[in-house]
């Protein structure tokens, strides 16, 4: 329903990529340029240290109130819903898969994707929209389906163009095709009762209560639904006006009093629970678009926004509404986010799901010449966080407070260090400080321990010397009689080959006579037919028409050995000539085997139709396609049944990806299926009658086989003959 609506926004909004980050008092702007990565943001997720996750066009972005970063994964690029589930792990759906986000051993965070358990092609799963929670089960939702995923298998529930929601920890479903809304059970929606009133598919839901929920719709605005008499009913209040006007998009509830409504052309409003706006923010009011995907709330009580051109985020503070905040935390807290060595050799990531996973000790084999620490207070983002540092085993005194995020340290001795980071904001307020304990071992080659080592090792080289001397003899006459095997077997595997390679120059060998005795023969006898014609036409000298008879006789049996020439040039040709690699303009080849044909008296009576589709530049040899075209546009011509009405030859030349497919067909006589296996052999003609060479179809498939080509051949006697060819670009 909204598909093309979405794709004309996105297109209209893309220009505005040259924003800069600006602030609106109550609301500052963070557009493409500032956090380098697509300007559609479809989704965003908070987790429970205020890290947050941006779903874009461009791929995944986390910021941590300091340093933005994409993670990386070029595959997926286009990335549209992001959720945090009850046990902290992190899943998303992209264009075509879907999955989680698993770390490495250095905390780099990876994508896991669940689509490869499928037996379908990934290509096939479309554009994944939704992720929802219900018990123990993760529901990802695509036009095509929607997959649920146990962290065991995956079942697929074939209900398409549906968004699903979780209610009462049931998993329900608004279809876009039946407008049904309803719980879902096996791969149909169970509708509840009125839900013919909707007329619409739904977008989210709220819960506003016991066995009470808000409905929101895409163009019809918002209902109520108990789920005790499993009913729906309409909500006429003021946002209910504005949606319908503005269509929404999506929405979160702030606390039991208030909600906010994202547009998909009147930015954000915040109602409270009687549908009154309390209010509105669009564009004119700072917005870097009217488009808003998605908002969520930090721990900060900040509201931040996904829109089609940029992030925002919105101090609800400032604008006189006060909420209570499910996510607030007794106490802010310091992360320390990377540790990196000696720049970028080594990187310790020190990314969680859960707070327990937080790592707080390290262990160094050797002194880096650089250790870096990055770290960040995310619920201090963008209130211009200040930080101190101590390094203790090295520094006695805390630093001075630095808006700086960063702190490195050259050359550490070994030993024992705790590096602790403290944070506040421009307001005073402090942070809890984070603390990571780390170990700068000695390495073994200047320890005691190297002495003792040196010791065991000449010792053991004395052993080994002896140990040495013992097994080298018996490794000898292992290694001689080993030799003396490989080389029986090498011998024996030349035999084989020289045995393959005389069978081969026998095959050609024979071949070759073959071709001797055929052309000598196939030279002479119009040689001898037209000395004989000669005799007669000199003994025929007062009748014209003998002469003219002969003389015709003469010029049929010159022209059968140039015809005969040329085979044996082209078959001479292919064999020996280097393959040009040549820009082909395939209406010249024909144009010009054309005109070879054009003294054939029956050529007039023959439609030569042309169906030539090449869409980017084809290259082969440009000699040897004449040489296929010219062999088999004259077979069809010749070999023509002029007793039919409407006589054609179809020259059809279609390219796909990088090959060419080549048909050349007509509606002549056709070959009888006892020919079909022997049509491409040297020399072969179908009867005695026949007044080619025999050759000309063996040259064409032997010049093709040059090209890395392959022919097809289908005919039906009496009906026709089609050729069909397959060539490759030679570019």
């Amino acid at each position: 329903m909204k598909s093309g609506l979405l794709i004309l926004w996105m297109l209209l909004n893309y220009s505005s990529y040259v924003y800069s980050q600006q602030s609106y008092g109550y609301l500052k702007r963070y557009p493409p340029a500032t956090y380098k990565a697509g300007p559609f943001v479809y989704h965003l997720v908070i987790d429970q240290q205020n890290i947050i996750y941006f779903a874009t066009n461009q791929g995944l972005v986390e910021y941590d109130g300091e340093r933005w970063r994409i993670i990386d994964g070029s595959k997926y690029a286009d990335v549209r819903y992001v959720a945090l589930a009850p046990d902290s792990t992190l899943y998303f759906a992209a264009n075509n898969d879907f999955g989680y986000i698993d770390t490495d051993s250095t905390g780099n965070l990876l994508y896991q994707s669940l689509a490869g358990r499928l037996n379908k092609k990934k290509t096939e799963l479309g554009e994944m929209w939704q992720v929802q929670f219900v018990n123990d089960n993760v529901y990802f939702q695509s036009y095509d389906g929607i997959f649920k995923w146990d962290n065991n298998k995956i079942e697929i529930i074939h209900l398409k163009e549906s968004y699903i929601f979780n209610i009462d920890d049931r998993i329900f479903g608004s279809s876009l095709t039946t407008l049904k809304f309803g719980p879902i059970e096996g791969d149909s929606i169970i509708p509840v009762k009125n839900y013919k009133i909707i007329d619409d598919i739904v977008y989210q839901v709220f819960r506003s209560g016991p066995e009470k929920y808000m409905i929101a719709t895409s163009e019809n605005g918002l209902y109520w639904y108990n789920t005790r008499l499993n009913e729906i009913s309409k909500f006429e209040c003021e946002a209910d006006r504005y949606i319908i006007e503005n269509f929404f998009f999506d929405g979160i509830r702030l606390d039991d009093n208030n909600l906010v409504f994202g547009t998909w052309e009147g930015g954000v409003i915040l109602i409270n629970r009687e549908g009154e706006i309390r209010k509105k923010i669009d564009k004119s009011s700072g917005l870097l678009a009217d488009m808003v995907y998605h908002m969520a709330v930090g721990n900060d009580d900040n509201l931040w926004l996904a829109t089609s051109d940029g992030i925002a985020k919105l101090d609800v503070d400032s604008l006189g509404i006060f909420f209570k905040n499910s996510f607030d935390t007794d106490e802010d807290q310091v992360i320390i986010r990377e540790v990196v060595v000696n720049e970028e050799e080594d990187v310790y990531h020190n990314w969680y799901q859960k707070p327990s996973d937080y790592a707080t000790s390290l262990s160094f084999a050797f002194s880096p010449d650089v250790l870096a620490f990055y770290y960040s207070c995310p619920d201090f983002a963008g209130e211009n966080a200040e930080y101190a540092v101590l390094l203790e085993g090295f520094e006695d005194t805390w630093s001075s407070w630095s808006g700086e995020f960063k702190k490195e340290y050259t050359r550490l001795k070994e030993g024992e260090y705790t590096f602790r980071v403290r944070a506040r904001d421009s307001v005073g307020r402090t942070a809890k400080e984070a603390t990571l304990h780390f170990v700068i071992n000695t390495p073994w080659y200047e320890s005691p321990v190297r002495y003792i080592f040196a010791l065991l090792l000449i010792g053991a080289i004395a052993i080994g010397f002896v140990k040495y001397r013992t097994n080298r003899l018996k490794k000898l006459n292992v290694y001689l009689e080993t030799t003396i095997e490989n080389r029986t077997k090498d011998l024996i595997q030349q035999q084989k080959r020289l045995k393959k390679i005389n069978t081969e120059l026998l095959n050609s060998n024979n071949e070759l006579d073959s071709f001797v005795y055929h052309t000598s023969h196939d030279l002479k006898a119009p040689l001898k037919s037209i000395l004989g014609l000669i005799s007669l036409s000199q003994n025929e000298t007062d009748n014209n028409k003998n002469l003219e008879l002969y003389l015709e006789m003469m010029e049929k049996s010159i022209h059968k050995l140039e015809e005969f020439i040329s085979s044996v040039i082209e078959y001479s040709l292919n064999v020996k000539a280097d393959i040009d690699h040549n820009e082909i303009n395939f209406e010249e080849i024909i144009d010009e085997s054309l005109e070879q044909l054009k003294e054939y008296r029956n050529l007039k009576e023959i439609e030569i139709q042309r169906n030539i589709k090449i869409n980017k530049p084809f290259y082969s040899d440009p000699k040897r396609l004449k040489i296929i075209f010219n062999n088999l546009i004259t077979n069809a011509v010749k070999y023509h049944d002029f007793t039919k009405k409407h006589l054609f030859v179809k020259i059809i030349i279609i390219q796909e990806n990088n090959h060419v497919n080549i048909r050349v067909e007509d509606n002549g006589k056709g070959i009888d299926p006892k020919f079909h296996e022997k049509i491409f052999e040297m020399f072969f003609r179908a009867s005695e009658k026949s007044t080619g060479s025999g050759l000309g179809l063996y040259i064409v498939k032997q010049t093709i086989s040059k090209l890395n080509g392959t022919i097809l051949l289908k005919s039906e006697y009496g009906t026709g003959t089609t050729f069909i060819i397959d060539l490759p670009n030679l570019s």
